[in-house]
């Protein structure tokens, strides 16, 4: 909770408070697995529960389920809720939250926050309820509600939405790399692209190592997005140097990990998916036995 450090308040508590008003005031009983099977027979399954049927009166549910969608969708400058989800194509009704908390026996000396929003969508006729809450690190510059867990909530959201019928064929969706940017063996790409039977520019020739990205990347004006939205993906070479580290960026575990221990390189790994950062930068200077650092996202 962001003030009365006394109550201790679960995420997955609050969660089932805001799930309660988006149902209209019925709160039901959360679980984590839905059903539980042996050698593919269900031998448990969790059915709906309701634990309370009106958490409030009427009067009171409609005031807080209108006040929660107007920390979303305010026409205030000034609301930070309403910023974060003002091109969004769905509508949202939720709260931010930031709390100063304590670090140990140091007490709040570090000024330690823990940023959260939670909330639903589509505010109209609700189907997620979606809670996201982030601890901080000592004196961290940025850690309102609505700067650092905000923008996640807004993520998976967009994630959620764009699945749906009738989604529009553009949303206003949170900018991924992923979609146009992959780097790996050029043979491996080359035959994605035939199965998919997609158009592209090959510079990579018979390179070895290649990326295949988007023009769009980047674009800064509407002109220049209208333009590179004409041209088509780019396959372009990846050159690999036998004494300088190498670009690994946007390749997925294996070939990363394939060609940096091919250069007799130490890997360090975290996270999952493809390779977003590596330090040390490509293009170092290779040094033998030199470990890298590589964040999958």
């Amino acid at each position: 909770m962001a003030f009365g450090y006394e109550v201790l308040v679960t995420p997955l508590q609050t969660l089932t408070l805001y799930n309660a008003v988006a149902n209209n005031g019925k709160m039901m009983k959360p679980w984590l697995v839905s059903a539980v099977q042996e050698s593919g027979i269900t031998v448990k399954e969790n059915q709906p529960t309701v634990v309370i049927d009106n958490i409030c009166s009427e009067s009171t549910l409609h005031k807080l389920q209108d006040c929660l969608y107007a920390v979303c969708n305010s026409t205030d400058e000034g609301a930070t809720g309403a910023r974060l989800f003002k091109n969004a194509f769905y509508k949202v009704a939720g709260k931010t939250g930031t709390a100063l908390v304590a670090n140990g026996s140091r007490g709040y000396a570090d000024h330690i926050y823990q940023s959260s929003f939670v909330g639903y969508f589509p505010a109209g006729a609700p189907k997620y309820t979606c809670i996201v809450v982030i601890k901080n690190k000592p004196f961290a510059k940025v850690y309102y509600g609505a700067a650092v867990a905000g923008p996640v909530f807004k993520e998976v959201a967009d994630r959620l939405m764009s699945l749906e019928p009738g989604t529009p064929t553009t949303p206003e969706i949170s900018k991924d790399s992923g979609k146009f940017y992959y780097a790996g063996l050029t043979r491996d790409l080359k035959k994605v692209e035939d199965i998919l039977n997609m158009n592209y520019m090959d510079s990579a020739g018979k390179n070895e190592w290649s990326r295949l990205y988007s023009s769009t990347a980047g674009s800064r004006s509407a002109a220049e997005s209208r333009s590179a939205a004409e041209s088509l993906p780019t396959l372009g070479r990846e050159i690999v140097a036998r004494h300088v580290v190498p670009n690994v960026k946007g390749m997925g575990l294996k070939d990363a990990l394939y060609l940096l221990e091919s250069m007799d390189m130490r890997v360090s790994v975290s996270g999952s998916g493809r390779v977003r950062s590596q330090n040390p930068e490509a293009g170092s200077a290779l040094t033998k036995k030199e470990t890298i650092l590589i964040q999958l996202n």
